[in-house]
């Protein structure tokens, strides 16, 4: 099925939640994802403990720890494990995919816009 949603132009978002050990399978999907169609994010479920500062503790007692872009580098480092190539490597191709995805969107946006005014 990814390689169906790839073709037709979709992109996979990988975060760091998915090193955690119960998400091996979801871990696994990302192996049949092409490389210029992959993302990284931090705004997902919570993350995995990380080999830097911890996060700040919430700002309400019900609410989970706040997202940070450290994050980015752990979910950069995993993936860049997952797939077997350098995070110096990996880093370009996403920035790259983010510039192309966003680009189609600004694109789209002014196109629409123009038709409707």
């Amino acid at each position: 099925m990814v390689e169906a949603f790839a073709a037709r132009g979709a992109y996979f978002s990988f975060n760091a939640s998915f090193l955690a050990e119960q998400r091996h399978k979801k871990r696994e999907t990302f192996l049949k994802i092409p490389l210029e169609r992959l993302l990284i994010e931090t705004d997902a479920p919570p993350c995995p403990p990380t080999r830097t500062k911890p996060l700040p503790p919430p700002t309400h007692p019900r609410r989970r720890p706040h997202k940070s872009p450290r994050q980015h580098r752990v979910a950069y480092e995993g993936l860049a494990k997952l797939r077997g190539i350098p995070m110096e490597k990996l880093k370009p191709i996403i920035e790259e995919n983010f510039r192309r995805f966003f680009e189609k969107r600004r694109l789209a946006t002014n196109i629409h816009r123009k038709a409707i005014y």
